[in-house]
């Protein structure tokens, strides 16, 4: 069955068409708009790909972000194998990492039920509020780190990691407030992330995970 021509370009042909305009003239500000356009135009879609996969909204967060994330850096390293059809790339990415953390959840879920008791009864009795002198003293030298590889974000992404964790911001009351839509404010906070951590890490303060 074909496409009726009235209905409009496919998801294929419009994300085809802003990859033509992005490799016309590649830069990283035509690149970050690609990246907000892509976002703000296909996130509600592939969210709820992504939740009818596993009926779960954080699972689904979480794939869409990952995602995305790995479709633009193949974009940005010019791998991406049919330029012709970036949309089916883009969803095939998600369902993918939707699968995965569907599975490691699963995984993760039966080795909690299968501990045993003695184990059990020693992790409850753990206080986690009890914390030595070393380990204060190490969460403070990671804050002081942290601070100062915020400092060094560009003022954009800076402004919004501080809206959002410093005075506890609403996504909606940061957009109003820097004249952005909700979907930008999402891209720079993850943009500000990957940031810092890619900061923190290449000068060896990256906390242990």
């Amino acid at each position: 069955m074909t496409r009726d021509r009235n209905s409009g370009p496919s998801n294929n042909e419009v994300l085809y068409e802003l990859l033509q305009d992005l490799y016309r003239d590649f830069t990283d500000a035509l690149f970050q708009d690609f990246c907000d356009m892509v976002y703000s135009t296909f996130e509600h879609q592939l969210y709820w790909l992504a939740w009818s996969w596993t009926k779960d909204k954080h699972l689904a967060e979480d794939a869409l972000h990952i995602g995305l994330k790995k479709f633009f850096d193949t974009i940005r390293n010019g791998k991406l194998k049919d330029p012709s059809k970036p949309f089916n790339f883009l969803k095939k990415i998600v369902k993918h990492e939707t699968h995965k953390n569907h599975r490691l959840r699963n995984k993760l879920s039966t080795q909690s039920l299968s501990m045993k008791d003695d184990d059990a009864k020693e992790w409850d009795a753990e206080d986690p509020r009890s914390i030595t002198p070393d380990e204060e003293a190490a969460i403070d030298e990671i804050e002081k780190h942290v601070c100062a590889a915020i400092e060094r974000l560009p003022e954009n992404l800076r402004a919004v990691i501080r809206l959002r964790f410093f005075e506890g911001l609403l996504l909606e009351e940061i957009a109003n407030k820097l004249g952005a839509s909700v979907t930008t404010i999402k891209v720079r906070i993850k943009r500000a992330i990957s940031k810092l951590q890619w900061d923190l890490s290449e000068k060896g303060h990256a906390p242990e995970r």
